[in-house]
């Protein structure tokens, strides 16, 4: 790069020395208007040339630079396509498009690795709480109905609202269960855990669910039904937020390499470059597209709001 400035430099003072040379152009002391005039627009048609020149030479540099600026990390396979001739500059581009290859190819492996742990965790847990806690509370609930047959009315009171609060809580840690690890999931397969999950949508929003839910081929990997589940969970819950009364539709189709799946709503829309959106459940939710080498997309108009997950058909092992 050095040489290739000071080469572009060499040239455009050597042709204007050689010009000034072979023209009848002299300077005298001291200077007249007309010299002046004369050596000003010399300098300046000079200085245009070198302008020209460099920007030519420095253009590819400067479309790295933006490329670089305008990377988003939710949204992989972004690379710099710039032909340059200059093999300096031509080793930079690939440089560094490499050098994303890498980032995301480590950024990914290292979040399936930790999806993974985190997802046999919170089986762990969520199996640990239906059956210790969930079966003591149940045996809890047994000894405080034999206890209120035999007892005053006074105390057989006391003793029925107890009951009452330890149904609440059994029912309380049964969401917690649900939310760690969605039962259907491993029980039933992804297309009856959507169908399950849009019921329960249904009997607590009162907003309608209309699904096409195809079964993918073969056992799915857990880690990306349990995305393809999240990301739905989310997008339904968004479109009750933001599309209130709106009718939700709930596609999952499969191709011969990858999964899609498709929320949409016929609500007012929401802005996808809005700050506060994308700190929440849109950044999650893309962010949960990345665990399994997936892309998720958003297209957000004043006729609704469409989410798009497509991750690559990965099968237990």
């Amino acid at each position: 790069m050095f040489w290739r400035v000071f080469g572009l430099n060499a040239l455009v003072f050597s042709i204007a020395g050689l010009v000034l040379a072979l023209s009848p152009f002299t300077v005298n002391d001291p200077i007249t208007l007309a010299e002046a005039t004369t050596l000003v627009a010399g300098i300046t048609v000079m200085l245009l040339i070198n302008l020209v020149l460099m920007r030519r030479s420095f253009e590819p540099l400067m479309k790295l630079a933006t490329t670089m600026r305008n990377i988003d990390p939710l949204k992989p396979g972004q690379r710099v396509r710039v032909q340059v001739r200059d093999r300096e500059l031509s080793d930079l581009v690939a440089s560094f498009n490499e050098m994303l290859d890498r980032l995301e190819n480590e950024r990914r492996a290292s979040a399936h690795r930790e999806a993974q742990a985190t997802d046999a965790e919170q089986r762990r847990i969520a199996g640990e709480l239906h059956d210790e806690i969930g079966q003591r509370l149940t045996v809890l609930l047994l000894m405080l109905a034999n206890a209120q047959t035999d007892a005053d009315p006074s105390t057989a009171e006391q003793l029925q609202r107890a009951r009452a609060l330890a149904h609440e809580i059994l029912d309380d840690l049964r969401e917690v269960v649900v939310r760690l690890r969605p039962a259907e999931l491993d029980e039933l397969g992804i297309t009856n855990a959507l169908t399950a999950l849009s019921r329960t949508i249904e009997q607590q929003t009162g907003t309608t669910v209309v699904q096409r839910l195809h079964e993918p081929d073969g056992n799915l990997a857990s880690i990306t039904s349990l995305v393809i589940y999240r990301v739905a969970q989310e997008a339904m819950t968004n479109a009750v937020r933001h599309a209130p009364g709106s009718t939700i539709q709930v596609e999952l189709e499969q191709d011969e390499r990858c999964i899609r799946l498709t929320v949409g709503d016929r609500g007012a829309g929401i802005s996808y470059m809005d700050a506060s959106a994308r700190g929440t459940g849109l950044r999650s939710m893309a962010e949960r597209a990345l665990l399994v080498g997936g892309t998720f997309d958003i297209d957000s108009t004043a006729l609704g709001t469409t989410v798009t997950l497509t991750v690559p058909h990965t099968r237990e092992s």
